[in-house]
């Protein structure tokens, strides 16, 4: 927070008289509904009696990756074929009959299995956040078991090893509707299909993520200079603790100019 108070001062008195082409500062956040949900920072914090928790990154490119944890002593499937990625327009399936190639897969847990891109230690599990794709074991569990094969087609269905995890294995753009000029409707999500009897019967984990903030100020303009700190005073106004959301999206101007906080969002069931 202290960094981010630094940043916001530095541009306030870095803007004060600026001749550059800002015309507008705007903020957006997006939460989960769920308010203890949304403060959970990391895995450990996940209730025991959870089957499944999805670990959600939003990048700076705007793509989302996703994450499954098993959490339960039983195999999980997911079947990719009925999962999806979910926008206001459209359901996208997370199994793509057209690829015809896969990279590597490394598989960890207490027991062997595969796991198409598995996040090791990340997210609060074994090690800090955003730590490199690899086999770095979860769950506590002291040996670690990778295998790298190869696919020629896309994986219908990822089977997750007892407190195990696995990548969704495919990421989506989500910058048409953090950029959106619209604050109502505006949200993004998951449907996960998964199982713990090998696909005799088959759970719907849904989650969703909804814009609940959207904050427009016009910079002021005297001459020639546009004045940026007086558009970022007003936004401050309107919602102080907009510093405080864990994820959200500052724009200076409508180019690429921005500042964001996109921690890795969990949810569970």
């Amino acid at each position: 927070m202290k960094k981010i108070f630094i940043l916001f001062v530095g541009l306030c008195l870095f803007s004060c008289a600026s001749s550059g082409l800002v015309t507008e500062v705007t903020y957006r956040s997006f939460r989960n509904n769920d308010p203890v949900k949304h403060e959970i920072k990391s895995l450990s914090e996940v209730p025991t009696t959870a089957k499944i928790a999805v670990a959600t990154r939003i990048n700076d490119d705007y793509s989302v990756d996703v994450v499954v944890y098993n959490l339960t002593n039983q195999t999980m499937s997911i079947d990719r074929t009925q999962s999806f990625f979910v926008l206001p327009t459209q359901q996208i399936p997370y199994y793509n009959p057209q690829i015809t190639t896969h990279t590597n897969t490394v598989g960890s847990g207490t027991g062997v299995g595969v796991n198409l891109g598995a996040v090791a230690g990340a997210f609060g599990v074994g090690g800090v956040v955003g730590r490199a794709l690899g086999g770095i074991n979860v769950g506590g569990s002291s040996s670690e078991s990778s295998s790298t094969t190869t696919y020629d087609i896309d994986i219908p269905v990822i089977h997750i090893p007892p407190k195990g995890h696995a990548s969704m294995g495919r990421t989506f753009s989500i910058e048409t509707i953090i950029r959106s000029m619209y604050s109502s409707n505006n949200f993004f999500g998951l449907c996960i299909a998964y199982s713990t009897d090998r696909l005799q019967s088959v759970d719907n984990f849904v989650l969703q993520y909804n814009m609940n903030k959207c904050l427009i100020a016009s910079v002021p303009q005297v001459g020639k200079n546009y004045y940026v700190n007086e558009a970022l005073r007003k936004i401050y106004i309107s919602y102080p603790d907009l510093f405080k959301e864990r994820f959200f999206r500052l724009w200076f101007g409508r180019g690429k100019t921005e500042y964001s906080n996109t921690p890795i969002l969990f949810d569970y069931k």
